[in-house]
């Protein structure tokens, strides 16, 4: 568990980007590379002991990035339950404002989440979240008409975040890497098969195909996790 934290701490040092958090890329998969059985379904994973890893990773992160259908799958409060640390701020990317208004997050007396929306924001939605002191973070949308990463992660940088964490869902995790927006990687391989659901769910384009730098690994548990910078690949 040190091994990881250290790692971050000193690799987050290294990191020279500009006007934007370093984005660290943290999810569990399967042997063959699931996040779950099918869309909507969260299963569960993480050992015991790779899960600590997770919950230390977030306490070592100014944010922690989820899309809505993880929100609407799994329900999550994305605190620090199984580690001594600080919550990190959660932020949503939610073009349309489908958040439930009775989630977990929206429930939270502290630490409130960020929801990143666009243009087609369901406006009832953003009256009642407003009106929640719940901070809407009104991104302009990319050529796929969903928000544009770079931009989201240019007024975090400008409200004060430094570091995020992105846990999934597959959506999300591909968004990320074909945007080549990836500094640090920390994946957790659990062995199973699930036959589902990819990390990765589209073909990334060539100038997206990154690899992890002098990539460590180390094992919780039964659970094999990878930790290593994130480089474009030189063929």
């Amino acid at each position: 568990m040190e091994r990881v934290r250290l790692w971050i701490g000193k690799a987050r040092e290294g990191f020279k980007v500009v006007g934007r958090p370093v984005v660290t890329l943290s999810y569990a998969q399967s042997i063959d590379g699931c996040l779950t059985v099918r869309r909507g379904q969260p299963y569960a994973i993480s050992g015991e002991e790779s899960l600590k890893v997770t919950h230390t990773l977030r306490t070592l992160h100014d944010a922690i990035v989820v899309g809505v259908g993880t929100v609407l799958a799994d329900n999550p409060r994305l605190n620090v339950r199984f580690a001594e640390g600080p919550d990190p701020r959660p932020v949503v990317l939610d073009s349309h404002l489908r958040i439930p208004l009775d989630s977990k997050l929206l429930a939270q007396s502290e630490n409130l989440p960020w929801v990143a929306c666009g243009p087609s924001a369901d406006e009832e939605k953003w009256v009642e979240l407003e009106r929640r002191k719940v901070r809407l973070l009104n991104c302009r949308p990319n050529r796929e008409k969903q928000i544009d990463l770079a931009d989201l992660l240019a007024q975090l940088y400008q409200s004060g975040i430094r570091s995020v964490m992105v846990e999934g869902g597959a959506g999300v995790v591909t968004s990320f890497l074909e945007a080549q927006l990836v500094d640090l990687a920390v994946i957790t391989v659990a062995p199973i098969w699930l036959g589902g659901l990819r990390v990765v769910e589209r073909e990334l384009p060539d100038e997206a195909r990154l690899g992890l730098e002098n990539p460590q690994s180390g094992w919780f548990g039964k659970d094999l996790v990878l930790w290593g910078a994130v480089r474009r690949r030189v063929e």
